[in-house]
Protein backbone atom coordinates (compact mmCIF):
# COMPACT_ATOMS: atom_id res chain seq x y z
CA UNK A 1 0.00 0.00 0.00
CA UNK A 2 1.61 3.45 -0.80
CA UNK A 3 1.29 6.72 0.68
CA UNK A 4 -1.43 7.60 -0.66
CA UNK A 5 -3.72 4.88 -0.46
CA UNK A 6 -2.38 5.24 3.47
CA UNK A 7 -3.79 8.35 3.10
CA UNK A 8 -7.47 8.11 1.95
CA UNK A 9 -7.80 4.65 4.42
CA UNK A 10 -7.62 6.84 6.93
CA UNK A 11 -9.21 9.75 5.69
CA UNK A 12 -12.29 7.56 4.54
CA UNK A 13 -12.13 5.90 8.33
CA UNK A 14 -12.31 9.35 9.81
CA UNK A 15 -15.48 10.32 7.77
CA UNK A 16 -16.84 6.82 8.35
CA UNK A 17 -16.59 7.55 12.24
CA UNK A 18 -18.19 11.40 11.42
CA UNK A 19 -20.87 9.80 9.91
CA UNK A 20 -21.61 7.21 12.81
CA UNK A 21 -21.17 9.84 15.40
CA UNK A 22 -23.58 12.22 14.37
CA UNK A 23 -26.47 9.54 13.70
CA UNK A 24 -26.14 8.26 17.22
CA UNK A 25 -25.90 11.39 19.17
CA UNK A 26 -29.01 12.98 16.85
CA UNK A 27 -31.31 9.87 17.51
CA UNK A 28 -30.33 9.89 21.14
CA UNK A 29 -31.41 13.26 21.39
CA UNK A 30 -34.57 13.07 19.69
CA UNK A 31 -35.41 11.63 23.31
CA UNK A 32 -35.50 14.70 24.93
CA UNK A 33 -37.83 17.45 24.56
CA UNK A 34 -37.19 20.71 23.34
CA UNK A 35 -38.56 23.51 25.25
CA UNK A 36 -39.88 25.24 21.97
CA UNK A 37 -41.19 22.40 20.62
CA UNK A 38 -44.85 23.02 20.97
CA UNK A 39 -44.81 26.20 20.40
CA UNK A 40 -43.17 25.47 16.69
CA UNK A 41 -45.59 22.91 16.34
CA UNK A 42 -48.59 24.72 16.97
CA UNK A 43 -47.46 27.82 14.64
CA UNK A 44 -46.47 25.14 11.82
CA UNK A 45 -49.87 23.81 12.27
CA UNK A 46 -51.41 27.34 12.02
CA UNK A 47 -49.48 28.16 9.20
CA UNK A 48 -50.96 25.60 7.49
CA UNK A 49 -54.45 26.17 8.50
CA UNK A 50 -54.06 30.11 7.28
CA UNK A 51 -53.22 31.34 10.30
CA UNK A 52 -49.71 31.93 11.94
CA UNK A 53 -49.76 31.85 15.27
CA UNK A 54 -49.18 29.23 18.11
CA UNK A 55 -52.86 29.59 19.78
CA UNK A 56 -54.45 29.01 15.65
CA UNK A 57 -57.12 26.70 17.66
CA UNK A 58 -58.72 29.60 19.53
CA UNK A 59 -61.69 31.15 18.58
CA UNK A 60 -60.02 34.99 18.28
CA UNK A 61 -56.92 34.66 16.30
CA UNK A 62 -54.38 36.35 18.04
CA UNK A 63 -51.43 36.78 15.21
CA UNK A 64 -48.02 35.34 15.97
CA UNK A 65 -45.73 37.93 17.76
CA UNK A 66 -42.39 35.51 18.77
CA UNK A 67 -41.15 33.83 15.59
CA UNK A 68 -40.31 33.75 12.05
CA UNK A 69 -42.43 31.58 9.92
CA UNK A 70 -39.79 29.27 8.13
CA UNK A 71 -38.59 27.00 10.94
CA UNK A 72 -42.55 26.36 12.35
CA UNK A 73 -43.66 25.20 8.18
CA UNK A 74 -41.25 22.40 8.30
CA UNK A 75 -42.27 21.14 12.02
CA UNK A 76 -45.82 22.08 10.56
CA UNK A 77 -45.99 19.93 7.41
CA UNK A 78 -43.88 16.61 9.66
CA UNK A 79 -46.43 16.80 12.10
CA UNK A 80 -49.34 17.20 9.23
CA UNK A 81 -48.21 14.32 7.10
CA UNK A 82 -46.52 12.20 9.22
CA UNK A 83 -48.29 12.96 12.76
CA UNK A 84 -44.75 13.52 14.41
CA UNK A 85 -41.60 15.24 13.66
CA UNK A 86 -39.62 12.58 12.16
CA UNK A 87 -39.35 14.74 8.95
CA UNK A 88 -37.92 17.20 10.49
CA UNK A 89 -35.12 14.65 12.41
CA UNK A 90 -34.42 13.37 9.01
CA UNK A 91 -33.65 16.75 7.38
CA UNK A 92 -31.76 17.94 10.01
CA UNK A 93 -29.43 14.76 10.43
CA UNK A 94 -29.31 15.02 6.34
CA UNK A 95 -28.66 18.62 5.95
CA UNK A 96 -25.72 17.96 8.92
CA UNK A 97 -24.13 15.15 6.97
CA UNK A 98 -24.11 17.13 3.66
CA UNK A 99 -23.11 20.31 5.65
CA UNK A 100 -19.38 18.43 6.16
CA UNK A 101 -19.12 17.50 2.91
CA UNK A 102 -19.80 21.27 2.09
CA UNK A 103 -17.33 21.77 4.25
CA UNK A 104 -14.84 19.55 2.66
CA UNK A 105 -14.99 21.51 -0.11
CA UNK A 106 -14.67 25.00 1.02
CA UNK A 107 -11.85 24.01 3.20
CA UNK A 108 -9.95 22.79 -0.34
CA UNK A 109 -10.85 26.64 -1.47
CA UNK A 110 -9.06 27.85 1.75
CA UNK A 111 -6.21 25.98 1.64
CA UNK A 112 -4.28 26.83 -1.46
CA UNK A 113 -1.27 24.65 -0.81
CA UNK A 114 -1.56 20.69 -1.84
CA UNK A 115 0.65 19.57 0.91
CA UNK A 116 -1.45 21.35 3.89
CA UNK A 117 -4.53 20.00 2.11
CA UNK A 118 -4.60 16.57 3.82
CA UNK A 119 -3.35 17.66 7.14
CA UNK A 120 -5.99 20.08 7.10
CA UNK A 121 -8.94 17.85 6.30
CA UNK A 122 -7.88 15.49 8.68
CA UNK A 123 -8.23 18.08 11.41
CA UNK A 124 -11.22 19.18 9.95
CA UNK A 125 -12.89 16.11 10.80
CA UNK A 126 -11.44 15.04 14.02
CA UNK A 127 -13.05 18.15 15.51
CA UNK A 128 -16.04 17.92 14.18
CA UNK A 129 -16.58 14.17 15.67
CA UNK A 130 -15.40 15.56 19.25
CA UNK A 131 -18.22 18.34 19.12
CA UNK A 132 -21.67 16.83 19.59
CA UNK A 133 -23.30 20.34 19.72
CA UNK A 134 -24.23 20.38 15.96
CA UNK A 135 -25.60 16.60 16.24
CA UNK A 136 -27.72 17.06 19.14
CA UNK A 137 -29.51 20.28 17.82
CA UNK A 138 -30.06 17.94 14.35
CA UNK A 139 -32.36 15.59 16.97
CA UNK A 140 -34.34 18.67 18.38
CA UNK A 141 -37.09 20.81 17.29
CA UNK A 142 -34.54 23.54 16.76
CA UNK A 143 -33.18 25.29 13.81
CA UNK A 144 -29.63 25.48 14.74
CA UNK A 145 -28.40 22.31 12.99
CA UNK A 146 -30.15 23.91 9.72
CA UNK A 147 -29.03 26.99 10.41
CA UNK A 148 -25.91 25.32 10.18
CA UNK A 149 -26.11 23.61 6.89
CA UNK A 150 -27.35 26.92 5.09
CA UNK A 151 -24.50 28.85 6.53
CA UNK A 152 -21.73 26.49 4.77
CA UNK A 153 -24.01 26.57 1.60
CA UNK A 154 -23.77 30.27 1.22
CA UNK A 155 -20.25 29.97 2.12
CA UNK A 156 -19.94 27.17 -0.81
CA UNK A 157 -21.68 28.92 -3.18
CA UNK A 158 -20.08 32.09 -2.74
CA UNK A 159 -16.34 30.03 -3.25
CA UNK A 160 -17.36 29.14 -6.52
CA UNK A 161 -15.93 32.63 -7.73
CA UNK A 162 -13.90 31.14 -10.94
CA UNK A 163 -16.76 32.05 -13.26
CA UNK A 164 -19.54 33.95 -11.01
CA UNK A 165 -23.02 33.61 -12.64
CA UNK A 166 -26.39 35.12 -11.78
CA UNK A 167 -27.90 31.87 -10.95
CA UNK A 168 -25.29 31.41 -8.38
CA UNK A 169 -25.94 35.00 -7.12
CA UNK A 170 -30.28 33.97 -7.09
CA UNK A 171 -28.68 30.87 -5.21
CA UNK A 172 -26.74 33.10 -2.79
CA UNK A 173 -29.90 35.30 -2.33
CA UNK A 174 -32.36 32.41 -1.25
CA UNK A 175 -29.69 30.91 1.08
CA UNK A 176 -29.41 33.90 2.84
CA UNK A 177 -33.37 34.38 3.01
CA UNK A 178 -33.73 31.41 4.17
CA UNK A 179 -30.82 31.84 6.79
CA UNK A 180 -33.42 35.12 7.86
CA UNK A 181 -36.02 32.74 8.66
CA UNK A 182 -33.93 30.48 10.62
CA UNK A 183 -32.46 32.93 12.54
CA UNK A 184 -33.56 36.67 12.52
CA UNK A 185 -30.28 37.72 14.35
CA UNK A 186 -28.57 37.24 10.83
CA UNK A 187 -30.57 40.39 9.30
CA UNK A 188 -27.14 42.64 9.40
CA UNK A 189 -24.75 39.72 8.00
CA UNK A 190 -25.13 40.45 4.82
CA UNK A 191 -24.27 44.22 5.48
CA UNK A 192 -20.94 43.07 7.17
CA UNK A 193 -19.78 40.95 4.84
CA UNK A 194 -20.96 43.09 1.86
CA UNK A 195 -17.39 45.23 1.74
CA UNK A 196 -15.12 42.24 1.52
CA UNK A 197 -16.90 40.56 -1.02
CA UNK A 198 -16.86 43.28 -3.13
CA UNK A 199 -12.80 43.71 -2.53
CA UNK A 200 -12.75 40.52 -4.37
CA UNK A 201 -11.77 40.93 -8.07
CA UNK A 202 -13.77 37.65 -9.27
CA UNK A 203 -16.96 39.00 -8.01
CA UNK A 204 -18.61 41.80 -9.95
CA UNK A 205 -21.02 44.07 -8.22
CA UNK A 206 -23.48 42.73 -10.55
CA UNK A 207 -23.76 40.01 -8.85
CA UNK A 208 -23.10 41.36 -5.51
CA UNK A 209 -26.57 43.17 -6.32
CA UNK A 210 -28.69 40.41 -7.47
CA UNK A 211 -27.69 38.49 -4.33
CA UNK A 212 -28.67 41.46 -2.24
CA UNK A 213 -31.95 42.32 -4.24
CA UNK A 214 -32.61 38.62 -3.69
CA UNK A 215 -32.16 39.04 0.01
CA UNK A 216 -34.48 41.83 0.40
CA UNK A 217 -37.30 40.40 -1.77
CA UNK A 218 -37.04 37.82 0.60
CA UNK A 219 -37.86 39.89 3.60
CA UNK A 220 -40.82 41.48 2.42
CA UNK A 221 -43.80 39.13 2.73
CA UNK A 222 -43.04 38.57 6.76
CA UNK A 223 -42.95 42.71 6.86
CA UNK A 224 -46.08 42.95 4.52
CA UNK A 225 -47.85 39.96 7.25
CA UNK A 226 -46.44 41.95 10.42
CA UNK A 227 -48.41 45.06 8.52
CA UNK A 228 -51.46 43.12 7.91
CA UNK A 229 -51.91 41.26 11.34
CA UNK A 230 -50.10 44.09 13.83
CA UNK A 231 -50.38 47.24 11.80
CA UNK A 232 -46.44 48.01 11.39
CA UNK A 233 -44.04 46.89 8.68
CA UNK A 234 -41.42 45.12 10.85
CA UNK A 235 -39.30 42.63 9.10
CA UNK A 236 -38.20 40.78 12.06
CA UNK A 237 -41.22 39.64 14.64
CA UNK A 238 -43.19 41.83 16.93
CA UNK A 239 -41.10 40.75 20.09
CA UNK A 240 -38.31 39.37 21.73
CA UNK A 241 -35.11 41.56 21.04
CA UNK A 242 -36.40 44.35 24.06
CA UNK A 243 -37.36 40.83 26.85
CA UNK A 244 -34.10 39.61 26.32
CA UNK A 245 -32.08 42.58 26.34
CA UNK A 246 -33.92 43.45 29.29
CA UNK A 247 -33.41 40.27 31.26
CA UNK A 248 -29.72 40.21 29.90
CA UNK A 249 -29.15 43.39 32.09
CA UNK A 250 -30.93 41.47 35.42
CA UNK A 251 -29.40 38.08 35.00
CA UNK A 252 -26.33 38.15 37.10
CA UNK A 253 -28.01 40.21 39.47
CA UNK A 254 -30.63 37.50 39.86
CA UNK A 255 -30.42 34.41 42.60
CA UNK A 256 -29.34 31.44 40.72
CA UNK A 257 -32.02 29.59 38.91
CA UNK A 258 -34.39 32.33 39.18
CA UNK A 259 -37.72 32.11 36.66
CA UNK A 260 -39.52 35.35 35.79
CA UNK A 261 -42.90 35.10 35.46
CA UNK A 262 -43.40 38.54 33.32
CA UNK A 263 -42.33 37.75 30.17
CA UNK A 264 -40.85 34.45 28.58
CA UNK A 265 -40.58 32.46 31.69
CA UNK A 266 -36.24 32.67 31.22
CA UNK A 267 -34.40 31.17 34.06
CA UNK A 268 -30.97 32.66 35.36
CA UNK A 269 -29.63 29.06 35.28
CA UNK A 270 -27.14 27.81 37.78
CA UNK A 271 -23.63 28.08 35.34
CA UNK A 272 -20.45 27.56 37.48
CA UNK A 273 -18.59 29.88 34.86
CA UNK A 274 -20.60 32.89 35.61
CA UNK A 275 -18.02 35.53 36.98
CA UNK A 276 -20.59 37.82 38.40
CA UNK A 277 -23.00 36.53 40.65
CA UNK A 278 -24.02 38.83 43.84
CA UNK A 279 -24.11 37.87 47.48
CA UNK A 280 -27.26 36.06 48.60
CA UNK A 281 -28.66 39.57 49.99
CA UNK A 282 -28.01 41.80 47.09
CA UNK A 283 -29.30 38.75 44.68
CA UNK A 284 -32.65 39.26 46.97
CA UNK A 285 -33.26 42.38 46.59
CA UNK A 286 -32.38 42.64 43.16
CA UNK A 287 -35.55 40.30 42.59
CA UNK A 288 -37.63 42.91 44.51
CA UNK A 289 -36.36 45.77 42.54
CA UNK A 290 -37.02 43.36 39.13
CA UNK A 291 -40.79 42.30 40.08
CA UNK A 292 -41.17 46.09 41.30
CA UNK A 293 -39.82 47.06 37.73
CA UNK A 294 -41.99 44.77 35.84
CA UNK A 295 -45.23 45.80 38.03
CA UNK A 296 -44.58 49.00 36.70
CA UNK A 297 -43.79 48.49 33.15
CA UNK A 298 -47.54 46.16 33.62
CA UNK A 299 -49.46 49.16 35.40
CA UNK A 300 -47.64 51.72 32.61
CA UNK A 301 -49.13 49.44 29.72
CA UNK A 302 -52.23 47.33 31.29
CA UNK A 303 -54.52 50.36 29.14
CA UNK A 304 -53.40 48.67 26.07
CA UNK A 305 -55.26 45.23 27.08
CA UNK A 306 -59.36 44.83 26.49
CA UNK A 307 -61.94 42.83 28.21
CA UNK A 308 -61.66 40.60 25.61
CA UNK A 309 -57.75 39.95 25.85
CA UNK A 310 -57.64 39.57 29.08
CA UNK A 311 -60.43 36.37 28.84
CA UNK A 312 -58.79 35.25 26.19
CA UNK A 313 -55.41 35.70 28.25
CA UNK A 314 -56.93 33.82 31.04
CA UNK A 315 -57.78 31.01 28.93
CA UNK A 316 -54.24 30.52 27.21
CA UNK A 317 -52.19 30.58 30.51
CA UNK A 318 -55.70 28.09 31.85
CA UNK A 319 -54.61 25.53 29.04
CA UNK A 320 -51.15 26.39 29.57
CA UNK A 321 -50.27 23.38 26.93
CA UNK A 322 -46.41 24.44 27.65
CA UNK A 323 -45.88 27.71 25.59
CA UNK A 324 -46.00 30.93 25.23
CA UNK A 325 -49.18 33.29 25.77
CA UNK A 326 -49.67 35.41 22.78
CA UNK A 327 -50.70 39.63 23.81
CA UNK A 328 -52.55 42.05 21.50
CA UNK A 329 -50.47 44.09 18.93
CA UNK A 330 -50.61 47.08 20.36
CA UNK A 331 -49.52 45.90 23.96
CA UNK A 332 -46.86 44.02 22.92
CA UNK A 333 -45.82 46.95 20.82
CA UNK A 334 -46.22 48.93 24.13
CA UNK A 335 -44.08 46.39 26.15
CA UNK A 336 -41.21 46.47 23.92
CA UNK A 337 -40.74 50.04 23.74
CA UNK A 338 -40.74 50.12 27.50
CA UNK A 339 -38.17 47.45 27.85
CA UNK A 340 -36.11 49.17 25.60
CA UNK A 341 -36.42 52.18 27.33
CA UNK A 342 -35.36 50.44 30.52
CA UNK A 343 -32.61 48.52 29.52
CA UNK A 344 -31.08 51.78 27.96
CA UNK A 345 -31.42 53.63 31.24
CA UNK A 346 -29.93 50.63 33.45
CA UNK A 347 -26.93 50.38 30.69
CA UNK A 348 -26.70 54.64 31.29
CA UNK A 349 -27.24 54.06 34.84
CA UNK A 350 -24.07 51.88 35.31
CA UNK A 351 -21.97 51.54 32.31
CA UNK A 352 -19.20 49.71 33.43
CA UNK A 353 -21.38 46.66 35.05
CA UNK A 354 -23.03 46.92 31.76
CA UNK A 355 -20.11 47.01 29.54
CA UNK A 356 -17.95 44.15 31.41
CA UNK A 357 -20.62 41.84 31.29
CA UNK A 358 -21.80 42.36 28.01
CA UNK A 359 -18.50 42.07 27.12
CA UNK A 360 -18.40 38.70 28.93
CA UNK A 361 -21.29 37.38 26.74
CA UNK A 362 -19.59 37.70 24.02
CA UNK A 363 -17.01 34.90 24.66
CA UNK A 364 -19.54 32.96 26.64
CA UNK A 365 -21.52 32.41 23.86
CA UNK A 366 -19.53 30.59 22.20
CA UNK A 367 -19.05 27.73 25.17
CA UNK A 368 -21.92 25.93 26.71
CA UNK A 369 -21.39 26.33 30.60
CA UNK A 370 -21.51 23.63 33.75
CA UNK A 371 -24.60 23.38 35.43
CA UNK A 372 -24.22 23.11 39.37
CA UNK A 373 -27.59 21.20 39.92
CA UNK A 374 -26.39 18.60 37.68
CA UNK A 375 -23.17 18.56 38.37
CA UNK A 376 -24.38 17.79 41.83
CA UNK A 377 -26.89 15.29 41.02
CA UNK A 378 -24.35 12.84 38.85
CA UNK A 379 -24.55 9.70 40.20
CA UNK A 380 -22.53 7.83 37.60
CA UNK A 381 -19.74 8.51 35.05
CA UNK A 382 -21.96 8.94 32.34
CA UNK A 383 -24.24 11.62 33.96
CA UNK A 384 -20.88 13.34 34.71
CA UNK A 385 -19.89 12.83 31.59
CA UNK A 386 -22.83 14.82 29.97
CA UNK A 387 -22.25 18.20 32.59
CA UNK A 388 -18.73 18.24 31.69
CA UNK A 389 -17.99 17.39 27.92
CA UNK A 390 -20.09 20.00 26.54
CA UNK A 391 -18.23 22.57 27.97
CA UNK A 392 -14.78 21.09 27.89
CA UNK A 393 -15.25 20.64 24.18
CA UNK A 394 -16.88 24.10 23.27
CA UNK A 395 -14.31 25.89 25.16
CA UNK A 396 -11.48 24.32 24.16
CA UNK A 397 -12.49 23.64 20.11
CA UNK A 398 -14.72 26.64 20.08
CA UNK A 399 -13.84 29.12 22.44
CA UNK A 400 -10.05 28.54 22.45
CA UNK A 401 -9.88 27.19 19.08
CA UNK A 402 -11.52 30.82 17.82
CA UNK A 403 -8.76 32.93 19.91
CA UNK A 404 -5.93 30.93 17.76
CA UNK A 405 -7.69 31.90 14.40
CA UNK A 406 -7.58 35.59 15.57
CA UNK A 407 -4.52 35.94 17.15
CA UNK A 408 -3.20 33.97 13.64
CA UNK A 409 -5.38 35.69 10.87
CA UNK A 410 -4.20 39.26 13.17
CA UNK A 411 -0.63 38.59 11.93
CA UNK A 412 -1.33 37.83 8.40
CA UNK A 413 -3.59 40.32 8.09
CA UNK A 414 -1.71 41.67 4.93
CA UNK A 415 -1.72 38.37 3.28
CA UNK A 416 -5.10 36.58 4.24
CA UNK A 417 -7.21 35.22 1.64
CA UNK A 418 -10.97 37.19 1.33
CA UNK A 419 -12.16 33.37 2.34
CA UNK A 420 -11.11 33.69 5.52
CA UNK A 421 -12.20 37.16 6.25
CA UNK A 422 -15.39 36.44 5.25
CA UNK A 423 -15.45 33.20 7.15
CA UNK A 424 -13.84 34.73 10.40
CA UNK A 425 -16.30 38.31 10.52
CA UNK A 426 -19.20 35.31 10.07
CA UNK A 427 -18.51 33.90 13.40
CA UNK A 428 -17.26 36.93 15.04
CA UNK A 429 -20.62 38.95 13.87
CA UNK A 430 -22.71 35.74 16.22
CA UNK A 431 -20.78 37.10 19.08
CA UNK A 432 -21.06 41.02 18.92
CA UNK A 433 -25.10 40.44 17.80
CA UNK A 434 -25.69 38.56 20.68
CA UNK A 435 -23.70 40.68 23.39
CA UNK A 436 -27.09 42.33 24.92
CA UNK A 437 -29.10 39.79 25.00
CA UNK A 438 -29.60 36.87 27.74
CA UNK A 439 -26.71 34.33 27.89
CA UNK A 440 -27.17 31.44 25.74
CA UNK A 441 -24.56 29.43 24.31
CA UNK A 442 -26.59 27.92 21.65
CA UNK A 443 -27.13 30.74 19.50
CA UNK A 444 -23.40 30.28 18.11
CA UNK A 445 -23.80 26.51 17.74
CA UNK A 446 -24.34 26.99 13.47
CA UNK A 447 -21.11 28.82 13.52
CA UNK A 448 -19.21 25.79 14.90
CA UNK A 449 -18.18 24.34 11.43
CA UNK A 450 -16.56 27.48 10.27
CA UNK A 451 -14.93 27.84 13.87
CA UNK A 452 -13.30 24.47 12.81
CA UNK A 453 -12.63 25.17 9.26
CA UNK A 454 -10.68 28.09 10.35
CA UNK A 455 -8.76 26.12 13.00
CA UNK A 456 -7.72 23.50 10.06
CA UNK A 457 -6.54 25.94 8.03
CA UNK A 458 -4.46 27.83 10.41
CA UNK A 459 -3.32 24.55 12.33
CA UNK A 460 -2.55 22.59 9.34
CA UNK A 461 1.21 23.79 8.83
CA UNK A 462 2.16 23.27 12.54
CA UNK A 463 1.15 19.75 12.42
CA UNK A 464 2.92 19.46 9.37
CA UNK A 465 5.86 20.61 10.78
CA UNK A 466 6.11 18.91 13.17
CA UNK A 467 4.96 15.44 11.63
CA UNK A 468 7.60 16.79 8.91
CA UNK A 469 10.29 16.96 11.70
CA UNK A 470 9.61 13.68 13.14
CA UNK A 471 9.76 11.77 10.04
CA UNK A 472 13.30 13.13 9.22
CA UNK A 473 14.34 12.26 12.89
CA UNK A 474 13.08 8.60 12.23
CA UNK A 475 14.52 8.30 9.16
CA UNK A 476 17.98 9.77 10.83
CA UNK A 477 17.75 7.69 13.62
CA UNK A 478 17.43 4.44 11.53
CA UNK A 479 20.11 6.10 9.22
CA UNK A 480 22.55 5.58 12.63
CA UNK A 481 21.47 2.64 13.85
CA UNK A 482 21.96 1.10 10.07
CA UNK A 483 25.59 3.08 9.51
CA UNK A 484 28.84 1.00 10.13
Amino acid sequence: MNLNQKILRKTNLLWALLYFVTIVVALSSTQKVFPDTIGYTNMGLGLLEGKFSSWYFLEKFYPETLRMPGYPLLVGVSVKIFKSHILVYLVQISALLTMYHLGFMVLQKLVPQKEFRSTATKIFLILCIASIQLPYYAGQIAPQALTGFFLMLFFYLLSRDRNPHRRVAVAQGVVLGILFQLTPALLLLPLLLLPIILERQKITKATTLVSGVIFIMTTLPFGLWNYTNHGTFKITPLEGGAGAAHMGFWQYKLPKNYSENFYWGNNTGDDLVYPFRESDDLARAAVEDFEVEWHEVHNAIVKYKTEEDLHWERIMRKENPGQFVLQSSVYTRAREEALWALTLKHALNEPSYYVKTRVYNFFRCYFTGISENRLREAKSMAQLFSVIYPFFITFTLVLLGLAFVVTNAIRSWGTLDKNHKILLATVLYFGVVHMPFVTQARYSVPVHCLVFLLVSVFFAPIVKRLTDRTKTSRIRSCVHRVSP
